[in-house]
């Protein structure tokens, strides 16, 4: 955190601050249930993306990542549910997260070339596009073996993912990831993917706010609308 250039903007100190009271206390009043019909909240789901835009203040990208930037763009990418911040809405549609932000998790290498083929009736295929539990004794329409199901699959080089990839700069301990576009999340208990969007409010620009040491995440300032 030391080397991360500190935010300072108008009042963002303060907003910040009030907006962890409120989260907190949001929190605090627990899942809005029937029988719980004073809590603070509503599950809605796992993030799977938070996209932003770059600014002068971002460091720049380290050139292991910079493929990643230039296919996909500006994204913290948690990759699948299991690996997100669980997220909430609360009853005037602020969002919260529920428990500690997950690390980033690995990607493989975007230049990664596959190398294992088989010829399976007369067409050349990667090998890896057969299911492991096909490929012992698979055999072409006519009735011939398929050789080389048997190889060893060369894998790809797998890539740490950084929030410091990402990061504005600091505010206190906490790093500061904006202004934010958009994010993808998974509903929770339903298959959709809905989409957050985020959008200035005047001077305010949304932010996520992100205590590596703890886990401790906040959505601040700016505002946000719904897909769905």
């Amino acid at each position: 955190m030391s080397a991360l250039a500190p935010i300072r903007t108008q009042n963002s100190a303060l907003i910040l601050e009030e907006a962890m009271a409120r989260h907190q206390e949001m929190e605090r009043r627990g899942e809005i249930t029937r029988a719980n019909g004073q809590g603070g909240y509503t599950i809605f789901g796992r993030l799977l993306e938070l996209r932003y835009t770059r600014t002068n203040d971002h460091p720049p990208i380290a050139p292991m990542m910079q493929e990643f930037f230039d296919r996909q763009g500006c994204v913290l990418d948690w990759m699948n549910p299991q690996s997100g911040p669980l997220l909430a809405r609360t009853r005037n549609d602020e969002l919260i997260v529920i428990g500690q932000v997950p690390e980033l998790p690995e990607k493989p290498d975007l230049g990664f070339l596959l190398d294992t083929f088989v010829v399976y009736n007369e067409n050349k295929i990667p090998l890896a596009s057969i299911p492991p539990d096909m490929r012992k004794g698979l055999k072409n329409s006519d009735g011939t073996p398929v050789p080389g199901t048997d190889q060893a699959l060369r894998k790809p080089r797998m890539i740490k993912q950084r929030f410091a990839d990402h990061c504005r700069g600091a505010m206190g301990n906490f790093m500061v990831f904006s202004p934010l576009t958009e994010g993808l999340v998974k509903l929770a208990g339903i298959s959709a993917l809905p989409k957050i969007y985020f959008h200035a409010n005047g001077a305010s620009q949304p932010g996520f706010f992100l205590d590596p040491a703890t886990g401790e995440g906040h959505f601040c300032g700016g505002r946000i609308t719904f897909s769905l």
